[in-house]
């Protein structure tokens, strides 16, 4: 399986269903992790006095929660895995883990990608200077490109974003695109 790859924080939920007494908990996880929901149910079965059900309708992030079934259930702490926190107050105890990745970023197959779209970002910022001699209908298809723009380009920036398992791996991806800091 792939839990060691991955942290699930099963100790430190563990703990709480220890320090609580818990015997009925739920597992609600996103569609991606739901390959490793069975090999965690044991575990925590496993080391602990609680039975564990898993919540296996889709989940599409924190404010997707279980807890009107799980109440009904009898469920006592739900362990909501692979989204971050929100304020949200259900009334039912959740401990919400990020479930973070620990896997090396492939990245060479999308660097022709992005420098390819970086030499496309240089060239329109070069082309905003030239006005000159520019045709109906070019200056036209210029406003087309730039439209829904806040501002001109004034630099080459690539943003980064990622999901909550793979945050943590921002920082080490700048090195290979060259300069860059996030």
């Amino acid at each position: 399986m792939d839990l060691d790859r991955h942290d699930f924080e099963l100790d430190e939920l563990m703990e709480r269903i220890r320090t609580n007494d818990n015997r009925l908990i739920a597992l609600q996880v996103p569609e991606g992790l739901k390959m490793q929901a069975l090999e965690m149910m044991d575990t925590i079965e496993t080391e602990t006095s609680a039975q564990v059900i898993l919540a296996a309708d889709p989940c599409y992030g924190a404010c997707d929660l279980v807890h009107d079934k799980m109440q009904l259930m009898g469920v006592e702490l739900v362990a909501h895995m692979g989204h971050s926190q929100m304020n949200i107050d259900s009334g039912m105890p959740t401990q919400f883990i990020n479930v973070t990745y620990d896997g090396d970023p492939e990245l060479s197959p999308v660097l022709p990608w992005l420098n390819q779209h970086r030499a496309m970002a240089q060239e329109r910022i070069i082309k905003q200077t030239q006005t000159e001699g520019l045709s109906e209908e070019e200056a036209q298809e210029r406003f087309m490109d730039a439209v829904g723009r806040m501002a001109p380009l004034t630099g080459t920036k690539l943003g980064l974003v990622g999901s909550i398992q793979h945050l943590h791996l921002l920082p080490r991806i700048p090195r290979p695109l060259g300069k860059g800091r996030i």
